[in-house]
């Protein structure tokens, strides 16, 4: 059945969510009650929408649609859209046969990938489809398939004189590092960032996400410093000319069909482990890069818990990597803690500006991932010999001249000046939780006289992350935890073990009154 109504703009933003208003006169006449699920045609535009019903917001004859599909598809008040009722979709018929088990052609997959970013196929049947990833999952081939589509239907950053010719003097290549994720602290990107820029040879076009089931994103952290949304055509050509850049990657929409996958799986809170590794090869390619880190870190707090899923993943990452035609390397390691003592915006980048101005207080561990890593890099690209980045890299750290490189970068950004770890500010309220109260909860007992002292063996990455979560981070960026202990240290009773931070006091109460949120997140031995 078809349905011909005439648009009108409703000037009201809704987001991701794609949403049409019709009268209720309509909405009787025609059997299409609030919540429905249609497609809209306009000229040559298709998509899907959700219905809902208002007597006023619309006329009989029209239909409301929010300022996002305007913006989107580039309507105009007044044009015809014909409304079809379960139109028949070339689109379920190769969702179907994945859901059966079957293998996917090229040309099937490419069609499901338009789709994606169309709108032209129902979110319920975009979601079973997402579900294949998970059973039967895709081969190989499929895999590299869809990369390619992704691809192909987006965009790609192009940037001036880069080169793959390593035998060129005057080569320079396009380089970033990406974490899958998992671990509570994100210090390291912006300090192997900060090195690598170090080297006239490489570009950096390094973007981030936002916190959305951590609590800071590599995004929330850069924040606190300097702005992570700046316009693509300027971060162009800051990256060209000062040879980095740290944003927030949303704002580009280089690939729209991976930004479709994250809608459809948000409410879901789970991901495949396939689907991560196809949109990551994918916007990397979109980057323009060269050559590629991809941290992997595994563990029981980790998103990848066992090692030998960690080898299959790294395999996996380098197979897609080399059909893009991007030089990888994947750090598998194991992640049994955050990799620096801050987790919250502003204590992670205090920890970060610690490192850089090579501070005492500096955490060891994240200095040295972040130095391997950048090594590892340099490595990669053969600017520095197999078996020296590691040393290379750490000189430009001791130099004073990846912390330079660090500010350079941050006042490109809008920050308006140079500041210390020690400026940071932290929130107004806190509480220190001592030896005493970790050992008692460890031993499951009331009294921690008995137990007078333990090891760290492990700290875990999703308690640290749900604690700083409670205390208000990412929203309020001056609240976290700090932890005072790490890896291989002893606690003893007297000792300041971690501390809460937080901008209302109503939940510090709350807080250090549930001693189960807090009581696992160290392993003693």
């Amino acid at each position: 059945m078809g349905i011909v109504l005439r648009t009108k703009n409703l000037d009201v933003s809704t987001g991701s969510l794609l949403i049409a208003v019709i009268n209720r006169e309509d909405s009787e006449r025609y059997g299409l009650p609030k919540e429905s699920v249609v497609n809209i045609a306009v000229k040559d535009t298709a998509f899907y929408v959700t219905l809902d019903v208002s007597d006023t917001l619309v006329q009989p004859g029209q239909i409301g649609l929010y300022s996002d599909i305007y913006a989107r598809y580039g309507l105009r008040d007044g044009e015809s859209a014909s409304i079809l009722i379960d139109p028949p979709n070339e689109v379920h018929k190769i969702i179907r046969k994945k859901v059966l088990g079957h293998a996917l052609s090229e040309d099937e997959i490419d069609l499901l990938v338009r789709a994606l970013i169309s709108h032209s196929v129902k979110d319920v049947m975009l979601a079973y489809f997402l579900a294949t990833f998970f059973n039967p999952g895709f081969d190989d081939d499929e895999a590299l398939s869809m990369v390619k589509s992704i691809i192909r239907h987006g965009r790609q950053l192009t940037f001036s004189h880069t080169s793959t010719n390593v035998n060129r003097k005057d080569a320079v290549y396009v380089v970033d590092k990406h974490s899958i994720g998992g671990l509570a602290s994100k210090g390291v990107t912006p300090i192997l960032v900060s090195i690598l820029a170090c080297y006239k040879q490489l570009l950096i076009p390094n973007t981030s996400t936002r916190a959305i089931t951590s609590a800071a994103g590599t995004s929330d952290v850069l924040e606190t410093v300097m702005d992570v949304e700046i316009p693509e055509e300027e971060f162009i050509k800051q990256v060209e000319t000062i040879g980095a850049g740290m944003i927030y990657g949303g704002g580009l929409k280089l690939t729209p069909a991976t930004y479709e996958m994250i809608r459809l799986e948000h409410g879901m809170h789970i991901e495949s482990f396939q689907k991560v590794a196809i949109s990551i090869v994918a916007n990397k390619k979109s980057m323009g890069l060269t050559h590629v880190l991809i941290d992997l870190p595994y563990g029981k707090s980790a998103k990848v818990h066992h090692p030998e899923d960690a080898d299959k993943l790294k395999k996996f990452f380098e197979y897609l990597f080399a059909g893009v035609g991007i030089k990888v390397k994947v750090h598998r390691r194991l992640g049994l803690a955050p990799d620096g003592f801050g987790i919250g915006p502003n204590l992670e980048m205090r920890d970060i500006l610690y490192v850089l101005e090579q501070d005492d207080r500096r955490p060891e561990h994240l200095q040295h991932q972040a130095v391997e890593m950048a090594g590892e890099l340099l490595e990669l690209t053969g600017l520095i010999p197999k078996g020296w980045g590691y040393q290379e890299a750490k000189r430009k750290l001791r130099s004073g001249q990846a912390l330079d490189k660090f500010w350079e970068i941050a006042i490109a950004q809008g920050a308006s000046k140079r500041i210390s770890a020690g400026e940071i500010e932290l929130a107004q309220y806190s509480h220190i939780i001592y030896g005493k109260d970790i050992l008692a909860l460890s031993a499951g007992a009331s009294d921690a006289a008995d137990h007078e002292s333990a090891i760290v063996k492990e700290i875990d990455n999703s308690t640290a992350i749900n604690i700083a979560k409670r205390l208000g981070s990412p929203l309020q960026p001056e609240a976290g935890i700090y932890l005072h202990k790490y890896i291989g240290d002893e606690i003893k009773a007297t000792d300041k073990v971690v501390t809460f931070y937080t901008a209302q006091k109503e939940r510090l109460s709350k807080v250090i009154e549930d001693t189960e949120l807090y009581k696992d997140l160290f392993v003693l031995g």
